[in-house]
């Protein structure tokens, strides 16, 4: 018995150093797969007027509503709610005033291109990607 507390102590000590490398290499990817144009930023829309920061923010206002959702599994259940912004309705009203959603650089779609077979798996698992 006092020859297997060593191993297990092994064996539990690799398994946390395999969490941890997972933790980062996950990490990395996430911060690698958020490059694109972003409608919910305000320095995205071209072209600079002196009153953008109005309409944006009066665009983001109309565009957000409430949302709820809950799930029932068995015994055991999760709520949530919060704001949630209509991305199409918020590109639709800088549109009409006169805004467009700028171009991705060369570098963006570089990155992009390199790291959407990273991507694609995490957009599956329910990422929420803003980005044309």
């Amino acid at each position: 018995m006092d020859e297997q507390a060593p191993v297990n102590n092994l064996k539990i000590k690799t398994i946390m150093k395999n969490l941890l490398r997972a933790a980062l290499v996950s990490t990395i990817i996430m911060s690698l797969t958020g490059c694109g144009v972003s409608r919910a930023n305000q320095k995205n829309w071209t072209p600079d007027y002196s009153n953008k920061n109005t309409h944006f923010y009066n665009c983001l206002r109309e565009s957000q509503g409430f949302q709820s959702s809950a799930n029932i599994s068995g015994n055991y259940g999760s709520a949530q709610s919060g704001q949630k912004t209509n991305k199409e309705m918020l590109s639709s009203c800088m549109i009409s005033k006169g805004y467009q959603l700028r171009k991705t650089t060369k570098n963006e779609n570089i990155i992009t291109i390199i790291t959407l077979p990273l991507s694609i798996p995490l957009i599956l698992l329910g990422g929420d990607r803003d980005f044309y």
